[in-house]
């Protein structure tokens, strides 16, 4: 069972979709009535609840801000839809379902531009140099990952999302 947590988003969408036509069952959520859960990341009362019935042996979590723009006109919301709702996402994760494995869809933001052409192409090992409110709250949120995962033992997996294109984007 695999909880897509931001299933009416543009990556959360396609991903469920491919999940379930691979085998697995899968159960959506999102702060909208289109999903099987309504979930507000910002509300760690619905993330319990969901927990306690979805009782997911996965979750994705493709929810928050993914808009580099809008981050730059309300840093602070973006900071808080980023990081603060993975945090309890985490938390809640770590509460009642500590053997859930959970992969964070992140984004190339957290690199911010090549400062030289030998920076590139970007691995995992490159450095971790944000230039906007996005990639800096998507920064903090691989911070808060590791920290899960080394000092309570949780299974995080960090996918760091390049641009995407695709069918229903605007």
């Amino acid at each position: 069972t695999v909880l897509v947590v931001g299933a009416t988003g543009f990556i959360g969408r396609h991903a469920a979709e491919r999940l379930a036509e691979t085998g697995f069952q899968v159960i959506s959520t999102s702060r909208s009535e289109h999903s099987d859960f309504t979930c507000d990341l910002l509300d760690p009362e619905t993330i319990g609840k969901v927990l306690d019935r979805a009782r997911p042996d996965a979750i994705l979590v493709t929810a928050g801000n993914s808009s580099v723009g809008s981050a730059w006109d309300d840093p602070d919301g973006n900071f808080q839809t980023n990081t603060t709702g993975t945090f309890n996402l985490l938390e809640a994760v770590r509460r009642q379902t500590p053997s859930t494995k959970v992969t964070l869809v992140s984004s190339a933001g957290v690199y911010g531009p090549p400062e030289s052409p030998e920076d590139l192409p970007f691995t995992e090992a490159s450095p971790v140099r944000p230039a906007s409110p996005y990639g800096a709250s998507k920064a903090a949120v691989e911070v808060f990952a590791g920290q899960y995962a080394r000092g309570y033992g949780l299974k995080v997996a960090i996918a760091r999302a390049f641009n995407q294109l695709g069918p229903g984007q605007s």
